[in-house]
């Protein structure tokens, strides 16, 4: 475990919970999650009746953040469908909107792929809006955004650093290679229903954190497909059954690394 997977950073004052206000006024701490391989901020929002909880994770090489929101909801099923954000006072724009029911704690998570330009404004913002599905509109009241962006930015660094991606890292002599051509972990049954209905294509960009023993620590989207269920497939399947051999280091023995691959669905 490297020194980036144990700190844990609250940021925040905790606010008095809103009465019927709008937006809605924090319960909780901002938590950042500084894991082996992964970087998680989150904040609560709702109540322990009524959880609702603001999510932000950043890709490894910094080119996606992923903005969920997760609350109670009795669906199970996986669905796409269109929603919407927008920041303080700036008009909606037009997302792709993923959700699912989370692995643990039985949470409706609704999850956004935002690239660089769409997530600038966030990171200064005062309130954000986020419609994330039919009917299910929330408005999030957001303090402390300068301070929690500039903490994900340093644990992204320090994941950057520890699984040797680009040269902040650097000692890789070998890059990790995947035993079996990438395409042939793919089969056309994959292809995501919604994604067929929609007749939905795209090309997915990610980078995987291959650990010293060929196995996908993580996976996240860097380039959106523009449609959250080709993005998700994408590393669902990259993570569940691709195999690789690990990275060699300068010592020729195996390491941690950061790996970059683009998927492309067509019909």
């Amino acid at each position: 475990m490297t020194r980036f997977s144990t700190a844990l950073a609250l940021l925040g004052l905790v606010a008095a919970p809103a009465a019927a206000a709008d937006p809605l006024q924090p319960t909780g701490h901002w938590n950042v999650d500084f894991g082996d391989a992964h970087c998680i901020a989150t904040r609560d929002y709702g109540t322990r009746a009524a959880p609702l909880i603001l999510a932000l994770k950043p890709s490894p090489i910094g080119d996606v953040m992923q903005l969920s929101v997760l609350r109670a909801s009795g669906d199970r099923g996986i669905s796409q469908f269109g929603g919407t954000i927008a920041v303080d006072e700036a008009a909606p724009a037009k997302v792709s909107v993923l959700g699912y029911r989370a692995k643990s704690g039985g949470l409706r998570i609704a999850a956004i792929n935002l690239p660089p330009d769409r997530f600038r404004p966030v990171r200064t913002a005062s309130a954000l809006r986020a419609r994330t599905g039919t009917g299910v509109s929330h408005s999030f009241a957001l303090t402390q955004m300068a301070a929690v962006a500039g903490t994900l930015d340093r644990c992204v660094a320090g994941l950057r650093s520890a699984w040797h991606i680009s040269e902040a890292g650097g000692g890789i002599s070998q890059p990790a290679k995947p035993k079996q051509p990438l395409p042939s972990y793919f089969s056309t049954s994959d292809y995501p229903a919604v994604a067929v209905r929609n007749e939905a294509t795209g090309t997915v960009a990610m980078v995987a954190l291959i650990d010293e023993t060929g196995k996908v620590a993580s996976c996240m989207v860097t380039e959106t497909s523009g449609y959250a269920s080709l993005d998700a497939q994408s590393c669902a399947i990259i993570s569940g059954r691709a195999k690789f051999d690990a990275a060699l280091g300068p010592d020729g023995k195996p390491a941690k690394s950061g790996a970059t691959y683009r998927i492309r669905w067509m019909m």
